[in-house]
């Protein structure tokens, strides 16, 4: 009476991936890590905040290194400092494996958006940091849509459009203060 079926209706399938403390699992963290590196020609990631693991680096580094373009695209300027350096303090291995970062210039961005290859997107509320793969409830959506895929790989390439690709000359110009500075906030990303 409470939950009647529905039945199925439309042409896309969609999976709701819930995730939480509660959890035994970090369900969503799993689930990118486990389509990275299934990953064949292409992947787009936007963030507001990216605080990679261990195991989302290697999942990284391996697309990169196998030849997948690999795009990710945050904001040149965080609204939560600390956050922003932690995620900068990957910058240059990012950048070393061949990974396609961009500087989000307009403000900060607050898309939540993974599309890989041509076929599988995620959108939700999880950002690409510890902290929402293992603290936070978050709801995120796996579309099974080639259709899907392709509107959402259009709306990535504008943030794309209005951002300032990093290269790995200008990023060693940073200055040692600067160097120091995300080293020592990348020491509290289990905490952020």
């Amino acid at each position: 009476e409470i939950f009647p079926e529905t039945g199925a209706q439309g042409d896309t399938a969609i999976q709701v991936i819930p995730s939480g403390p509660n959890f035994l699992t970090e369900n969503y963290h799993c689930l990118v890590v486990a389509a990275l590196h299934g990953a064949q020609e292409c992947v787009t990631m936007t963030t507001p905040y990216f605080v990679p693991d261990d195991s989302m680096l290697n999942a990284l580094e391996t697309a990169a290194l196998r030849g997948v373009e690999v795009n990710l695209v945050v904001p040149r300027e965080s609204d939560q400092i600390i956050v922003g350096a932690a995620g900068e303090a990957h910058f240059e291995e990012l950048l070393n494996w061949g990974v396609n970062v961009y500087l989000y210039e307009s403000a900060i961005i607050h898309a939540k958006t993974l599309t890989l290859d041509r076929a599988m997107a995620f959108v939700g509320t999880s950002n690409l940091d510890i902290r929402s793969f293992a603290l936070n409830f978050e709801c995120n959506l796996a579309v099974y849509s080639d259709r899907f895929v392709e509107q959402l790989r259009r709306q990535q390439q504008q943030y794309i459009q209005s951002s300032t690709r990093l290269d790995l000359d200008t990023w060693e110009k940073r200055s040692t203060a600067h160097d120091i500075y995300v080293n020592l906030a990348k020491l509290f990303s289990p905490l952020l």
